[in-house]
This record gives structure tokens, C-alpha cells and sequence, in this order.
């Protein structure tokens, strides 16, 4: 018989002044990596808490009320970027696929 399992996660929404209240550090013990493979397939690799630690960053984000428009930047061990090397951005967005320059795709 199948486990019934659930996931809460409440946090504060400061949504309204454009910052997440989820630190995008992953937790001690979190792992999770990106990776791009033959120039055209992401992918996504994390360990169980690396793996709750995107679902409390995707729940604050599909929950809250950023403007469209609101990003942020992760290299692909998940660290804080500066640019100018291989990143992965997060956005709200409606959907669409944005290019590097803005242009909708």
C-alpha cells in the first residue's frame, strides 16, 4: 500500500518588497547540482534535502506575489554567482521562454 506523505512549509512573504525569505544557500547535508549535457539537456541532480530544499524555494515562488520579472542567479553547484561563468536563472515569468538579451522566444 502507497505512503501517504505531505509537505508544509510556511514562511514569512516579503514577496512585496522582492526578497525571498528562504536563503538559497543550501541547508548542511543539501546537495544539488546542474549540469548541461551534449550542449542541450539540463540536468538536475540532488540528493533528498537538496531536492526539499528547491520544493521550499519553488512553494515560496508559486505562493507569494513577485512581480513578473523576478529573478535570481545560481551557478551550477547551486552557489551564489557573480556572472560571467555557466549559470542557471530562476524567474517568475508567465510561461514563456526568455533568451539571454529578453527577447521572448
Amino acid at each position: 500500500m502507497p505512503l501517504q506523505r505531505e509537505f508544509h512549509y510556511r514562511f514569512e512573504d516579503l514577496s512585496g518588497v522582492g526578497m525571498l525569505t528562504t536563503d538559497l544557500q543550501p541547508p548542511r547535508g543539501a546537495e544539488i547540482v546542474i549540469n548541461v549535457e551534449d550542449e542541450n539537456k539540463v540536468w538536475l541532480s540532488a540528493n533528498p534535502a537538496g531536492w526539499l530544499h528547491l520544493a521550499r524555494i519553488c512553494a515560496e515562488l508559486g505562493t507569494s506575489s513577485y512581480k513578473l520579472g523576478f529573478h535570481f542567479h545560481r551557478d551550477f553547484n547551486f552557489e551564489e554567482t557573480a556572472g560571467g561563468g555557466p549559470e542557471v536563472t530562476f524567474e517568475v515569468g508567465q510561461g514563456e521562454i526568455v533568451g539571454p538579451q529578453g527577447s521572448r522566444g
